[in-house]
């Protein structure tokens, strides 16, 4: 098939099928090379300037600008501290440790009264678990096997066993409260073993 090269308007021959995968016509390579040196001065970037053999761009960063600018990515979603107000994630509540609401267990308080503190009962158990911790006072080896390497303090009496009306004091009396190894803690939790 007879075309005209596109750098020196001479005919010559070239295949169909080439012509489908390469649609521009050149002659040879180097009128090729010569034709894309004079159109590199006609081109320029969109975002800088300066001329260019690429259609747009003169580089990545140019087009990364040009791009970001046109359509920005989206913004993570913020929220606001429920203690302070000041901006954090749109998962968290609080800021920071010290603007968790600070439960504090005094004698009087009741299983009710701290239940209604919390949103979730595992941050209920987890306050009292971390009270029973602090006040324990007893040996620091499993009471079971005698492991002292690493103790767990755990309730004899289930911490859901008592009404709401009672005191977290008694729930956490050192009558209540065992130093146990994991292993025994894990047997207890699944009535394996039974301490009275």
């Amino acid at each position: 098939m007879l075309v005209y090269c596109e750098y020196c308007k001479s005919p010559f021959d070239k295949r169909p099928s080439d012509i489908k995968k390469h649609p521009r016509s050149f002659c040879s390579r180097q009128h090729f090379f010569l034709y894309k040196a004079e159109n590199a001065k006609k081109n320029k970037c969109k975002q800088c300037g300066r001329s260019t053999s690429n259609p747009k761009f003169c580089s990545a960063s140019c087009a990364a600008t040009y791009n970001n600018r046109l359509k920005p990515k989206r913004k993570p979603k913020t929220s606001f501290c429920q203690t302070c107000g000041k901006v954090t994630s749109a998962r968290r509540k609080y800021c920071s440790r010290q603007c968790y609401p600070s439960t504090k267990i005094t004698d009087s308080t009741t299983m009710g009264e701290l239940k209604a503190s919390y949103e979730n009962i595992w941050q209920f158990h987890a306050t009292i678990r971390g009270h029973s911790r602090s006040i324990y006072s007893g040996p620091r080896k499993c009471a079971i096997c005698g492991y002292d390497k690493h103790v767990e303090v755990c309730h004899i009496r289930r911490i859901s066993s008592f009404d709401d009306s009672q005191r977290v004091v008694d729930c956490n009396n050192s009558t209540n409260l065992v130093a146990l190894c994991p292993n025994c803690h894990w047997e207890l939790d699944h009535h394996l073993l039974i301490l009275k």
